[in-house]
């Protein structure tokens, strides 16, 4: 059964469930209890801000309500990567074959997010909105120590 399909009070209970741009199962006669295993591959089109020298993405996931068992996040291209700052500390990250690849666990209400340097050759033929900017170099590693130093302190 395609959207189309669906029924018209179905269609309208979901979209009062669910957030903006949220992926989810639901079932009108209810899931019957138990653990159910869930994967998607998403190929996204993100906003690419850059100048001269690099190009800048976030790419954030949202964990408003749901943890992240088994969370794996990857870069392909690699090489083109001048760095990337894991807004999420706890995962792994490893570069493989020229993909970096990020992976772990995230508890309930913490979202996921990766910010990416790429080299401005990388963005050729790039399938992301581009937007100019300035200093996206220093701007990105400015936002990233402040952040590291917000969330990694010593505690008082």
């Amino acid at each position: 059964m395609g959207p189309d399909d669906a029924d018209p009070r179905t269609v309208s209970l979901m979209h009062s469930l669910s957030g903006e741009n949220e992926v989810g199962v639901y079932d009108p006669k209810a899931l019957d209890p138990g653990r159910y295993t869930l994967k998607y591959v998403y190929r996204i089109h993100p906003e690419v801000v850059h100048d001269d020298e690099v190009g800048y993405v976030s790419l954030e996931f949202d964990g408003s309500h749901l943890n992240y068992n088994d969370a794996r996040i990857s870069v392909e291209g690699a090489g083109e990567v001048v760095n990337y700052f894991p807004h999420t500390l706890s995962l792994d990250h490893v570069e493989r074959n020229g993909t970096l690849i990020l992976t772990g666990s995230l508890p309930e209400d913490k979202a996921l997010r990766i910010d990416v340097l790429l080299e401005n050759g990388a963005l050729t033929g790039f399938e992301g909105f581009l937007t100019s900017g300035k200093e996206v170099k220093a701007e990105a590693y400015s936002e990233y120590e402040a952040y590291v130093s917000q969330h990694c302190s010593a505690p008082s």
